[in-house]
Protein backbone atom coordinates (compact mmCIF):
# COMPACT_ATOMS: atom_id res chain seq x y z
CA UNK A 1 0.00 0.00 0.00
CA UNK A 2 1.25 3.46 -0.89
CA UNK A 3 -0.14 6.41 1.07
CA UNK A 4 -0.09 10.06 0.05
CA UNK A 5 -0.80 12.70 2.69
CA UNK A 6 -3.03 15.69 2.02
CA UNK A 7 -0.93 18.32 3.80
CA UNK A 8 -2.16 21.81 4.66
CA UNK A 9 -2.35 23.97 1.59
CA UNK A 10 -2.21 22.65 -1.98
CA UNK A 11 -0.60 19.39 -3.11
CA UNK A 12 -0.11 18.98 -6.86
CA UNK A 13 -0.80 15.65 -8.63
CA UNK A 14 1.10 14.86 -11.83
CA UNK A 15 3.70 12.70 -13.56
CA UNK A 16 7.49 12.81 -13.34
CA UNK A 17 7.86 15.22 -16.26
CA UNK A 18 6.31 18.05 -14.24
CA UNK A 19 8.52 20.91 -13.11
CA UNK A 20 8.81 21.36 -10.18
CA UNK A 21 8.18 17.77 -9.12
CA UNK A 22 4.59 17.30 -7.86
CA UNK A 23 3.94 16.41 -4.23
CA UNK A 24 1.86 13.41 -5.37
CA UNK A 25 3.60 11.73 -8.30
CA UNK A 26 1.73 9.18 -10.41
CA UNK A 27 2.97 7.41 -13.52
CA UNK A 28 1.29 5.44 -16.26
CA UNK A 29 -1.58 5.72 -18.67
CA UNK A 30 -3.57 8.97 -18.88
CA UNK A 31 -1.66 10.77 -16.10
CA UNK A 32 -0.98 14.35 -17.19
CA UNK A 33 2.03 16.45 -16.21
CA UNK A 34 -0.26 18.70 -14.16
CA UNK A 35 -3.19 16.43 -13.42
CA UNK A 36 -4.94 17.84 -10.34
CA UNK A 37 -4.64 19.66 -7.04
CA UNK A 38 -5.55 18.35 -3.58
CA UNK A 39 -6.49 21.32 -1.40
CA UNK A 40 -6.54 21.14 2.42
CA UNK A 41 -8.01 24.16 4.17
CA UNK A 42 -7.96 23.58 7.94
CA UNK A 43 -9.08 19.96 7.60
CA UNK A 44 -11.58 20.53 4.78
CA UNK A 45 -10.13 18.62 1.83
CA UNK A 46 -11.15 18.94 -1.81
CA UNK A 47 -9.75 17.89 -5.18
CA UNK A 48 -9.61 20.12 -8.25
CA UNK A 49 -8.93 18.68 -11.74
CA UNK A 50 -6.66 20.64 -14.07
CA UNK A 51 -7.71 21.23 -17.70
CA UNK A 52 -5.07 18.74 -18.89
CA UNK A 53 -6.54 15.92 -16.77
CA UNK A 54 -8.36 13.44 -19.00
CA UNK A 55 -10.48 11.97 -16.25
CA UNK A 56 -10.85 12.07 -12.49
CA UNK A 57 -13.71 10.24 -10.82
CA UNK A 58 -15.03 10.54 -7.27
CA UNK A 59 -17.32 7.73 -6.14
CA UNK A 60 -17.76 6.59 -9.74
CA UNK A 61 -18.73 10.03 -11.09
CA UNK A 62 -16.50 12.14 -13.34
CA UNK A 63 -15.71 15.56 -11.84
CA UNK A 64 -14.99 18.73 -13.81
CA UNK A 65 -14.63 21.21 -10.95
CA UNK A 66 -13.38 21.36 -7.37
CA UNK A 67 -15.09 18.67 -5.29
CA UNK A 68 -15.11 18.22 -1.52
CA UNK A 69 -13.90 14.87 -0.19
CA UNK A 70 -15.33 12.89 2.74
CA UNK A 71 -14.01 9.86 4.59
CA UNK A 72 -13.90 6.71 2.42
CA UNK A 73 -14.53 8.58 -0.84
CA UNK A 74 -13.12 6.68 -3.84
CA UNK A 75 -10.89 8.80 -6.07
CA UNK A 76 -9.52 7.49 -9.38
CA UNK A 77 -6.90 8.96 -11.69
CA UNK A 78 -6.77 7.38 -15.15
CA UNK A 79 -7.24 3.63 -15.58
CA UNK A 80 -4.52 2.47 -13.18
CA UNK A 81 -4.92 4.45 -9.97
CA UNK A 82 -7.71 4.13 -7.44
CA UNK A 83 -7.42 5.71 -3.99
CA UNK A 84 -9.58 5.74 -0.89
CA UNK A 85 -9.57 9.04 0.99
CA UNK A 86 -9.07 8.65 4.76
CA UNK A 87 -10.11 11.53 7.03
CA UNK A 88 -9.47 10.68 10.72
CA UNK A 89 -11.69 13.43 12.18
CA UNK A 90 -14.55 12.65 9.79
CA UNK A 91 -14.19 8.94 10.57
CA UNK A 92 -14.30 9.61 14.33
CA UNK A 93 -17.46 11.70 13.96
CA UNK A 94 -19.22 8.91 12.08
CA UNK A 95 -18.20 6.27 14.62
CA UNK A 96 -19.27 8.43 17.57
CA UNK A 97 -22.60 9.01 15.83
CA UNK A 98 -23.11 5.25 15.61
CA UNK A 99 -22.79 5.11 11.84
CA UNK A 100 -21.50 1.92 10.22
CA UNK A 101 -18.31 2.67 8.29
CA UNK A 102 -17.50 0.07 5.62
CA UNK A 103 -14.08 -0.13 4.00
CA UNK A 104 -14.31 0.08 0.20
CA UNK A 105 -12.78 -2.68 -1.93
CA UNK A 106 -11.83 -2.88 -5.59
CA UNK A 107 -14.96 -4.88 -6.39
CA UNK A 108 -17.32 -2.47 -4.62
CA UNK A 109 -15.63 0.47 -6.40
CA UNK A 110 -16.20 -1.20 -9.79
CA UNK A 111 -19.82 -1.98 -8.88
CA UNK A 112 -20.27 1.68 -8.01
CA UNK A 113 -18.94 2.77 -11.40
CA UNK A 114 -21.23 0.31 -13.18
CA UNK A 115 -24.27 1.50 -11.20
CA UNK A 116 -23.50 5.16 -11.88
CA UNK A 117 -23.27 4.37 -15.58
CA UNK A 118 -26.58 2.49 -15.65
CA UNK A 119 -24.97 -0.87 -16.39
CA UNK A 120 -25.89 -2.44 -13.07
CA UNK A 121 -28.88 -2.22 -10.75
CA UNK A 122 -28.68 -1.96 -6.99
CA UNK A 123 -28.68 -5.75 -6.77
CA UNK A 124 -29.33 -7.54 -3.51
CA UNK A 125 -30.40 -10.95 -2.30
CA UNK A 126 -32.93 -11.25 -5.13
CA UNK A 127 -30.28 -11.39 -7.85
CA UNK A 128 -30.32 -14.53 -9.97
CA UNK A 129 -27.28 -16.67 -10.68
CA UNK A 130 -27.05 -15.21 -14.18
CA UNK A 131 -27.21 -11.66 -12.75
CA UNK A 132 -24.37 -12.43 -10.35
CA UNK A 133 -22.24 -13.88 -13.16
CA UNK A 134 -22.98 -10.82 -15.30
CA UNK A 135 -21.92 -8.58 -12.43
CA UNK A 136 -18.64 -10.46 -12.04
CA UNK A 137 -17.92 -10.10 -15.76
CA UNK A 138 -18.63 -6.36 -15.60
CA UNK A 139 -16.32 -5.88 -12.63
CA UNK A 140 -13.55 -7.67 -14.51
CA UNK A 141 -14.10 -5.94 -17.85
CA UNK A 142 -14.58 -2.30 -16.80
CA UNK A 143 -10.94 -1.58 -15.90
CA UNK A 144 -9.66 -3.60 -18.85
CA UNK A 145 -11.72 -1.60 -21.34
CA UNK A 146 -10.59 1.65 -19.73
CA UNK A 147 -6.95 0.60 -19.99
CA UNK A 148 -7.40 -0.38 -23.65
CA UNK A 149 -8.86 3.07 -24.35
CA UNK A 150 -5.93 4.79 -22.66
CA UNK A 151 -3.40 2.75 -24.67
CA UNK A 152 -5.25 3.37 -27.94
CA UNK A 153 -5.21 7.10 -27.27
CA UNK A 154 -1.52 7.31 -26.39
CA UNK A 155 -0.55 5.15 -29.36
CA UNK A 156 -2.80 7.21 -31.70
CA UNK A 157 -4.63 4.15 -32.95
CA UNK A 158 -7.81 6.00 -33.86
CA UNK A 159 -10.22 3.61 -32.14
CA UNK A 160 -12.29 3.61 -28.98
CA UNK A 161 -13.71 0.74 -26.94
CA UNK A 162 -17.00 0.51 -25.09
CA UNK A 163 -18.76 -2.16 -23.07
CA UNK A 164 -22.08 -3.46 -24.36
CA UNK A 165 -24.54 -5.82 -22.71
CA UNK A 166 -26.07 -8.05 -25.36
CA UNK A 167 -29.26 -10.00 -24.62
CA UNK A 168 -29.88 -13.48 -26.06
CA UNK A 169 -32.78 -12.13 -28.15
CA UNK A 170 -30.41 -9.63 -29.79
CA UNK A 171 -28.16 -12.58 -30.68
CA UNK A 172 -31.10 -14.42 -32.32
CA UNK A 173 -31.70 -16.77 -29.40
CA UNK A 174 -34.93 -17.24 -27.47
CA UNK A 175 -33.24 -18.21 -24.21
CA UNK A 176 -29.84 -17.67 -22.66
CA UNK A 177 -28.09 -15.07 -20.57
CA UNK A 178 -27.01 -11.52 -21.26
CA UNK A 179 -23.34 -11.37 -22.23
CA UNK A 180 -20.72 -8.68 -21.74
CA UNK A 181 -19.19 -7.79 -25.11
CA UNK A 182 -16.81 -5.06 -26.24
CA UNK A 183 -17.35 -2.85 -29.25
CA UNK A 184 -14.38 -1.25 -31.03
CA UNK A 185 -15.38 1.97 -32.83
CA UNK A 186 -13.32 3.62 -35.56
CA UNK A 187 -12.75 7.33 -34.90
CA UNK A 188 -12.16 8.25 -38.55
CA UNK A 189 -15.74 9.30 -39.22
CA UNK A 190 -16.60 6.14 -41.16
CA UNK A 191 -19.04 4.89 -38.52
CA UNK A 192 -17.43 1.45 -38.63
CA UNK A 193 -17.46 -0.73 -35.52
CA UNK A 194 -16.72 -4.31 -34.54
CA UNK A 195 -18.28 -6.30 -31.71
CA UNK A 196 -15.96 -8.69 -29.85
CA UNK A 197 -16.86 -11.32 -27.34
CA UNK A 198 -15.19 -11.28 -23.95
CA UNK A 199 -12.48 -13.81 -24.77
CA UNK A 200 -11.45 -12.11 -28.00
CA UNK A 201 -11.10 -8.76 -26.26
CA UNK A 202 -9.01 -10.19 -23.41
CA UNK A 203 -6.66 -11.89 -25.87
CA UNK A 204 -6.29 -8.66 -27.82
CA UNK A 205 -5.62 -6.67 -24.64
CA UNK A 206 -2.58 -8.79 -23.75
CA UNK A 207 -1.09 -7.94 -27.15
CA UNK A 208 -1.96 -4.26 -26.60
CA UNK A 209 -0.07 -4.27 -23.30
CA UNK A 210 3.01 -5.81 -24.90
CA UNK A 211 2.87 -3.26 -27.73
CA UNK A 212 2.55 -0.38 -25.29
CA UNK A 213 5.45 -1.64 -23.15
CA UNK A 214 7.67 -1.79 -26.25
CA UNK A 215 6.59 1.76 -27.14
CA UNK A 216 7.46 3.04 -23.67
CA UNK A 217 10.85 1.27 -23.79
CA UNK A 218 11.70 3.12 -27.01
CA UNK A 219 11.63 0.12 -29.31
CA UNK A 220 11.53 1.51 -32.86
CA UNK A 221 9.66 -1.61 -33.98
CA UNK A 222 6.97 -1.35 -31.32
CA UNK A 223 4.19 -1.07 -33.92
CA UNK A 224 2.97 -4.29 -35.52
CA UNK A 225 1.96 -5.07 -39.11
CA UNK A 226 -1.71 -4.34 -39.74
CA UNK A 227 -2.78 -7.99 -39.77
CA UNK A 228 -1.21 -8.47 -36.30
CA UNK A 229 -2.23 -5.14 -34.81
CA UNK A 230 -4.61 -5.73 -31.86
CA UNK A 231 -6.24 -2.34 -32.55
CA UNK A 232 -7.14 -3.24 -36.14
CA UNK A 233 -9.95 -5.23 -37.73
CA UNK A 234 -10.74 -5.46 -41.46
CA UNK A 235 -13.77 -3.40 -42.47
CA UNK A 236 -15.18 -6.11 -44.73
CA UNK A 237 -15.50 -8.82 -42.10
CA UNK A 238 -19.05 -9.97 -41.45
CA UNK A 239 -20.99 -7.83 -38.99
CA UNK A 240 -24.43 -8.48 -37.52
CA UNK A 241 -26.48 -5.39 -38.37
CA UNK A 242 -29.56 -6.54 -36.48
CA UNK A 243 -32.38 -9.05 -36.24
CA UNK A 244 -36.13 -9.19 -36.69
CA UNK A 245 -38.64 -11.70 -35.37
CA UNK A 246 -41.37 -13.14 -37.60
CA UNK A 247 -44.36 -14.60 -35.78
CA UNK A 248 -45.56 -17.76 -37.54
CA UNK A 249 -49.05 -18.11 -36.10
CA UNK A 250 -50.78 -17.23 -39.37
CA UNK A 251 -49.17 -20.25 -41.04
CA UNK A 252 -50.88 -22.46 -38.44
CA UNK A 253 -54.19 -21.31 -39.98
CA UNK A 254 -52.96 -21.70 -43.57
CA UNK A 255 -52.96 -17.92 -44.03
CA UNK A 256 -50.18 -16.04 -45.80
CA UNK A 257 -48.08 -13.46 -43.97
CA UNK A 258 -46.56 -10.33 -45.50
CA UNK A 259 -44.66 -7.93 -43.27
CA UNK A 260 -42.26 -5.00 -43.38
CA UNK A 261 -40.32 -5.56 -40.17
CA UNK A 262 -37.94 -3.30 -38.28
CA UNK A 263 -34.33 -4.49 -38.07
CA UNK A 264 -33.20 -3.90 -34.47
CA UNK A 265 -29.61 -4.04 -33.23
CA UNK A 266 -28.60 -5.30 -29.78
CA UNK A 267 -29.29 -1.84 -28.29
CA UNK A 268 -32.85 -1.94 -29.61
CA UNK A 269 -32.14 0.78 -32.16
CA UNK A 270 -33.69 0.64 -35.65
CA UNK A 271 -31.23 -0.23 -38.42
CA UNK A 272 -33.65 -0.35 -41.33
CA UNK A 273 -36.53 -2.52 -42.53
CA UNK A 274 -36.86 -5.86 -44.28
CA UNK A 275 -39.75 -7.19 -46.42
CA UNK A 276 -40.71 -10.75 -45.52
CA UNK A 277 -43.52 -13.07 -46.62
CA UNK A 278 -44.49 -16.62 -45.69
CA UNK A 279 -46.90 -18.13 -48.21
CA UNK A 280 -48.77 -21.44 -47.62
CA UNK A 281 -48.80 -23.49 -50.84
CA UNK A 282 -50.09 -26.55 -52.59
CA UNK A 283 -47.75 -29.48 -53.14
CA UNK A 284 -46.51 -27.92 -56.38
CA UNK A 285 -45.76 -24.66 -54.50
CA UNK A 286 -48.63 -22.64 -55.88
CA UNK A 287 -50.25 -20.28 -53.32
CA UNK A 288 -53.34 -21.81 -51.73
CA UNK A 289 -56.70 -20.18 -52.32
CA UNK A 290 -58.12 -17.66 -49.90
CA UNK A 291 -60.82 -20.12 -48.89
CA UNK A 292 -58.42 -22.84 -47.81
CA UNK A 293 -57.60 -21.49 -44.36
CA UNK A 294 -58.42 -23.66 -41.34
CA UNK A 295 -60.42 -22.69 -38.27
CA UNK A 296 -58.29 -24.83 -35.95
CA UNK A 297 -54.56 -25.61 -36.48
CA UNK A 298 -55.25 -29.18 -35.36
CA UNK A 299 -56.97 -29.72 -38.71
CA UNK A 300 -53.44 -29.80 -40.19
CA UNK A 301 -52.31 -32.73 -38.01
CA UNK A 302 -51.01 -35.66 -40.00
CA UNK A 303 -51.20 -33.77 -43.29
CA UNK A 304 -48.31 -32.46 -45.38
CA UNK A 305 -47.66 -28.71 -45.31
CA UNK A 306 -45.95 -26.70 -48.00
CA UNK A 307 -44.92 -23.05 -47.86
CA UNK A 308 -42.44 -20.56 -49.27
CA UNK A 309 -40.32 -18.22 -47.13
CA UNK A 310 -39.65 -15.00 -49.03
CA UNK A 311 -37.17 -12.26 -48.14
CA UNK A 312 -37.73 -9.71 -50.85
CA UNK A 313 -35.67 -6.69 -49.92
CA UNK A 314 -34.34 -4.42 -47.18
CA UNK A 315 -34.41 -0.65 -46.93
CA UNK A 316 -32.50 2.00 -45.01
CA UNK A 317 -29.50 -0.03 -43.83
CA UNK A 318 -26.67 1.98 -42.20
CA UNK A 319 -24.72 4.18 -44.62
CA UNK A 320 -21.40 2.46 -43.92
CA UNK A 321 -22.66 -0.94 -45.12
CA UNK A 322 -21.15 -1.99 -48.46
CA UNK A 323 -22.63 -5.50 -48.73
CA UNK A 324 -25.49 -7.24 -46.98
CA UNK A 325 -27.30 -10.56 -46.72
CA UNK A 326 -29.85 -12.31 -44.49
CA UNK A 327 -29.85 -15.74 -42.92
CA UNK A 328 -32.24 -17.80 -40.79
CA UNK A 329 -33.14 -21.29 -39.56
CA UNK A 330 -36.68 -22.59 -40.02
CA UNK A 331 -38.07 -25.10 -37.51
CA UNK A 332 -35.55 -27.97 -37.17
CA UNK A 333 -32.95 -26.66 -39.62
CA UNK A 334 -29.41 -27.40 -38.44
CA UNK A 335 -27.73 -25.10 -40.94
CA UNK A 336 -28.54 -21.51 -41.81
CA UNK A 337 -30.41 -20.65 -44.98
CA UNK A 338 -28.76 -17.59 -46.53
CA UNK A 339 -29.85 -15.08 -49.15
CA UNK A 340 -27.55 -13.79 -51.86
CA UNK A 341 -25.05 -11.15 -50.75
CA UNK A 342 -25.93 -7.82 -52.39
CA UNK A 343 -23.34 -5.05 -52.74
CA UNK A 344 -23.32 -1.37 -53.60
CA UNK A 345 -26.58 -0.32 -51.96
CA UNK A 346 -28.20 0.22 -48.56
CA UNK A 347 -31.55 -0.83 -50.11
CA UNK A 348 -30.68 -4.35 -51.30
CA UNK A 349 -33.13 -6.53 -53.24
CA UNK A 350 -32.54 -10.11 -52.13
CA UNK A 351 -35.44 -11.73 -54.02
CA UNK A 352 -34.95 -14.81 -51.86
CA UNK A 353 -37.38 -17.73 -51.87
CA UNK A 354 -37.06 -20.96 -49.90
CA UNK A 355 -39.49 -23.83 -50.42
CA UNK A 356 -40.35 -25.60 -47.16
CA UNK A 357 -41.89 -29.06 -46.96
CA UNK A 358 -43.28 -30.60 -43.78
CA UNK A 359 -44.12 -34.21 -44.64
CA UNK A 360 -46.55 -34.63 -41.75
CA UNK A 361 -47.67 -31.88 -39.39
CA UNK A 362 -47.15 -32.80 -35.75
CA UNK A 363 -48.20 -31.30 -32.42
CA UNK A 364 -44.61 -30.11 -32.02
CA UNK A 365 -44.74 -28.22 -35.31
CA UNK A 366 -48.07 -26.58 -34.41
CA UNK A 367 -46.56 -25.58 -31.06
CA UNK A 368 -43.63 -24.06 -32.96
CA UNK A 369 -45.94 -22.05 -35.23
CA UNK A 370 -48.09 -20.80 -32.36
CA UNK A 371 -45.36 -19.89 -29.87
CA UNK A 372 -42.03 -19.42 -31.64
CA UNK A 373 -40.60 -16.80 -33.97
CA UNK A 374 -38.51 -17.08 -37.10
CA UNK A 375 -35.36 -15.08 -36.35
CA UNK A 376 -34.04 -13.28 -39.41
CA UNK A 377 -30.45 -12.09 -39.00
CA UNK A 378 -29.31 -9.24 -41.23
CA UNK A 379 -25.55 -9.21 -41.80
CA UNK A 380 -23.28 -6.81 -43.62
CA UNK A 381 -19.75 -5.88 -44.56
CA UNK A 382 -18.63 -2.32 -43.88
CA UNK A 383 -17.05 0.12 -46.31
CA UNK A 384 -13.32 0.68 -45.94
CA UNK A 385 -12.66 3.55 -43.55
CA UNK A 386 -10.22 6.39 -43.90
CA UNK A 387 -7.61 4.40 -42.01
CA UNK A 388 -7.71 3.32 -38.42
CA UNK A 389 -3.99 3.43 -37.88
CA UNK A 390 -1.98 6.58 -37.41
CA UNK A 391 1.70 5.74 -37.08
CA UNK A 392 3.34 7.32 -34.08
CA UNK A 393 6.93 8.45 -34.41
CA UNK A 394 9.05 7.76 -31.35
CA UNK A 395 11.32 10.67 -30.54
CA UNK A 396 14.90 10.52 -29.41
CA UNK A 397 15.21 8.01 -26.64
CA UNK A 398 11.65 7.00 -27.52
CA UNK A 399 10.59 6.79 -23.88
CA UNK A 400 7.43 7.86 -22.18
CA UNK A 401 6.25 7.23 -18.66
CA UNK A 402 5.89 3.48 -18.19
CA UNK A 403 2.78 2.05 -16.59
CA UNK A 404 3.38 2.03 -12.86
CA UNK A 405 2.46 -0.58 -10.34
CA UNK A 406 -0.83 0.09 -8.55
CA UNK A 407 -0.55 2.82 -5.95
CA UNK A 408 -2.93 4.44 -3.53
CA UNK A 409 -4.64 4.09 -0.18
CA UNK A 410 -6.23 0.87 -1.44
CA UNK A 411 -3.86 -0.43 -4.12
CA UNK A 412 -6.12 -1.66 -6.89
CA UNK A 413 -5.83 -1.55 -10.66
CA UNK A 414 -8.22 0.24 -12.92
CA UNK A 415 -11.65 1.74 -13.18
CA UNK A 416 -14.02 2.79 -15.93
CA UNK A 417 -11.84 5.63 -17.22
CA UNK A 418 -13.24 7.06 -20.44
CA UNK A 419 -15.30 4.03 -21.23
CA UNK A 420 -18.60 4.61 -22.99
CA UNK A 421 -21.16 2.35 -21.38
CA UNK A 422 -24.35 1.03 -22.93
CA UNK A 423 -27.19 -0.20 -20.67
CA UNK A 424 -29.44 -3.10 -21.59
CA UNK A 425 -32.25 -1.77 -23.81
CA UNK A 426 -35.88 -2.65 -23.24
CA UNK A 427 -36.07 -4.95 -26.25
CA UNK A 428 -38.71 -7.14 -24.63
CA UNK A 429 -41.43 -4.47 -24.84
CA UNK A 430 -40.62 -3.83 -28.52
CA UNK A 431 -40.81 -7.55 -29.26
CA UNK A 432 -44.13 -7.85 -27.45
CA UNK A 433 -45.54 -4.87 -29.37
CA UNK A 434 -44.49 -6.48 -32.66
CA UNK A 435 -46.06 -9.76 -31.54
CA UNK A 436 -49.39 -8.13 -30.73
CA UNK A 437 -49.38 -6.26 -34.05
CA UNK A 438 -48.70 -9.44 -36.05
CA UNK A 439 -51.33 -11.34 -34.07
CA UNK A 440 -53.85 -8.58 -34.77
CA UNK A 441 -53.01 -8.72 -38.49
CA UNK A 442 -53.44 -12.50 -38.46
CA UNK A 443 -56.82 -12.26 -36.71
CA UNK A 444 -57.91 -9.59 -39.19
CA UNK A 445 -57.00 -11.81 -42.16
CA UNK A 446 -58.83 -14.78 -40.65
CA UNK A 447 -61.93 -12.65 -40.08
CA UNK A 448 -61.80 -11.28 -43.62
CA UNK A 449 -61.46 -14.77 -45.11
CA UNK A 450 -64.29 -16.07 -42.91
CA UNK A 451 -66.53 -13.23 -44.08
CA UNK A 452 -65.61 -13.95 -47.70
CA UNK A 453 -66.42 -17.66 -47.26
CA UNK A 454 -69.75 -16.87 -45.56
CA UNK A 455 -70.62 -14.45 -48.38
CA UNK A 456 -69.99 -17.20 -50.96
CA UNK A 457 -72.17 -19.65 -49.04
CA UNK A 458 -75.01 -17.12 -48.80
CA UNK A 459 -74.74 -16.33 -52.50
CA UNK A 460 -74.81 -20.03 -53.40
CA UNK A 461 -77.83 -20.67 -51.18
CA UNK A 462 -79.73 -17.75 -52.72
CA UNK A 463 -78.92 -19.08 -56.20
CA UNK A 464 -80.25 -22.57 -55.30
CA UNK A 465 -83.37 -21.11 -53.74
CA UNK A 466 -84.07 -18.99 -56.83
CA UNK A 467 -83.89 -22.18 -58.89
CA UNK A 468 -86.56 -23.71 -56.72
CA UNK A 469 -84.29 -26.16 -54.92
CA UNK A 470 -85.54 -27.13 -51.47
CA UNK A 471 -82.77 -29.52 -50.39
CA UNK A 472 -78.99 -29.81 -50.56
CA UNK A 473 -76.68 -32.80 -50.44
CA UNK A 474 -74.34 -33.28 -47.47
CA UNK A 475 -71.31 -33.46 -49.79
CA UNK A 476 -72.36 -30.08 -51.20
CA UNK A 477 -72.39 -28.62 -47.66
CA UNK A 478 -68.91 -30.05 -47.05
CA UNK A 479 -67.66 -28.52 -50.29
CA UNK A 480 -69.04 -25.12 -49.31
CA UNK A 481 -67.34 -25.26 -45.89
CA UNK A 482 -64.09 -26.16 -47.66
CA UNK A 483 -64.42 -23.05 -49.80
CA UNK A 484 -65.47 -24.81 -52.99
CA UNK A 485 -68.58 -24.24 -55.11
CA UNK A 486 -70.46 -27.53 -55.77
CA UNK A 487 -72.41 -28.24 -58.97
CA UNK A 488 -75.69 -27.81 -57.15
CA UNK A 489 -77.76 -30.64 -58.60
CA UNK A 490 -81.39 -30.59 -57.38
CA UNK A 491 -82.34 -33.01 -54.58
CA UNK A 492 -85.83 -34.22 -53.75
CA UNK A 493 -86.50 -34.19 -50.02
CA UNK A 494 -87.45 -37.52 -48.45
CA UNK A 495 -90.56 -37.56 -46.30
CA UNK A 496 -90.30 -39.89 -43.34
CA UNK A 497 -93.41 -41.15 -41.65
CA UNK A 498 -93.08 -41.39 -37.90
CA UNK A 499 -95.39 -42.51 -35.15
CA UNK A 500 -98.01 -39.95 -34.38
CA UNK A 501 -98.39 -38.93 -37.96
CA UNK A 502 -95.76 -36.19 -37.95
CA UNK A 503 -93.55 -35.59 -40.97
CA UNK A 504 -89.88 -34.57 -41.09
CA UNK A 505 -87.57 -33.54 -43.91
CA UNK A 506 -84.06 -34.91 -44.08
CA UNK A 507 -81.10 -33.71 -46.01
CA UNK A 508 -79.65 -36.51 -48.14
Amino acid sequence: MIVHFARDGTSRVGNKTATPQPEIMLNGLSIAKDHAEVINKKGAVSIKPNPSAKEIMVNGVKIVSETKLSHNDRVSFGPNHLYVFHHPQDYAKKVNAGEKVDTPTFDTAQQEIAKQSGLMTAGGDGMSKDDLLLQEDLIQMLPMVSEANAMAEELHKGVKFEINLVSPQARGQKNGKTEVMVKMLAQDGSGNDWLWDRNKFINRKYIMQEMYANFVDGDENWDLPQEKDPFWEPADCEKLIGTCHVLLQSLAYNIDLQEKLVISDFKGQDQGHVDIAIVPCTKDYKPVGEDEFVEDPKELLGKPLFCIVKITAAQGLPQNIAKSFCRYKFYLDKDYVQTNEISGTINPEFNHEKQVTIKSVTEQFIEYLNNESLYIEVWGRQKAGKGQKEKTMVGKGGKQAAPAAPVGGVAVNGQAGGTALTPIPDTKSKEEAAKYRQEADSQKKRAEESDAKLSKINGYMRERKNKGHTAIKIEDVEALLAGKIPKGEPVQPTVVQVEGGSKACTIQ
